[in-house]
């Protein structure tokens, strides 16, 4: 069960990046609008690659992913060309590209520019953050770039890393009552009620297991749960994550 481009949607929030913003709200893939920034395809043609299976295009929006989150997180354009040519050599990157990139990005999300550098400055005046989950963070580190850049990444990661271990502990007490309900004649020993269970969290998604009889019983609680509201709001509207629930015999199926 994972977390649809989760941190993402917090620095949409956190940011009132308006660009984000709209696109979530019209249903869209960011990552999708992000690769129509930077490479000058459009996003119906991103979108349609993606369906088709096609590598060049899927390429891309994995490509635009990784610059943005990069860039959302104080990454620099030299370091980010070196990242590119060791996950995707194809490409064939250079730091003139990562340069080129990086200002359509500072042009393009002014918002997201804004609160980095408001960031900034708190750091410089409180080194102690408060995450709207109450999440206490002190940054001990002499202040400079490496510190801002931890700075960036603590608040949408961290929330969403709050948000699934804040989801397992529900997850798990009304599976525990669903078998209750259903394994009462079939099945009564510790072992068995084992066999379905949150295993581990994995930053923002959780992976677990269930008999197959029980899984549509599974989907419709974990679902609800990773879709709780986090204590962020833009415009009246309280953020959520919406959840990708994919089941397999085997973690290669549930890829």
């Amino acid at each position: 069960a994972d977390g649809m481009q989760a941190e993402d949607r917090v620095v949409a929030f956190l940011s009132r990046e308006p660009v984000l913003l709209n696109a979530y709200e019209r249903g869209m893939d960011t990552h999708s609008v992000m690769a129509e920034l930077l490479f000058g395809v459009t996003y119906a043609e991103i979108v349609a690659g993606r369906k088709a299976g096609d590598k060049n295009t899927i390429l891309l929006r994995e490509t635009a992913k990784r610059i943005r989150h990069g860039w959302n997180y104080g990454m620099g354009p030299r370091r980010m060309t070196e990242v590119i040519n060791v996950e995707t050599p194809e490409l064939d990157w250079n730091n003139e590209k990562s340069f080129a990139a990086f200002a359509k990005l500072e042009s393009g999300l002014p918002k997201v520019v804004e609160w980095r550098e408001n960031g900034r400055k708190y750091l410089r005046t409180d080194r102690v953050w408060y995450s709207p989950f109450g999440r206490r963070r002190k940054f001990t580190g002499r202040i400079g770039h490496e510190t801002d850049k931890e700075f960036f990444a603590n608040a949408p990661q961290g929330m969403v890393g709050d948000h699934i271990n804040r989801c397992i502990a529900p997850i798990e007490q009304r599976l525990n009552n669903l078998y209750d309900n259903l394994a009462v004649m079939k099945y009564d020993t510790t072992e068995d009620r084992q066999l379905g269970m949150p295993l581990l969290q994995i930053h923002d998604a959780i992976a677990g297991q269930c008999r197959p009889e029980w899984l549509e019983n599974v989907k419709e609680i974990v679902v609800e749960e990773m879709q709780t509201p986090l204590p962020l709001w833009h415009n009246g509207k309280q953020l959520v994550i919406p959840c990708d629930f994919k089941s397999g015999k085997n973690w290669q199926e549930c890829g």
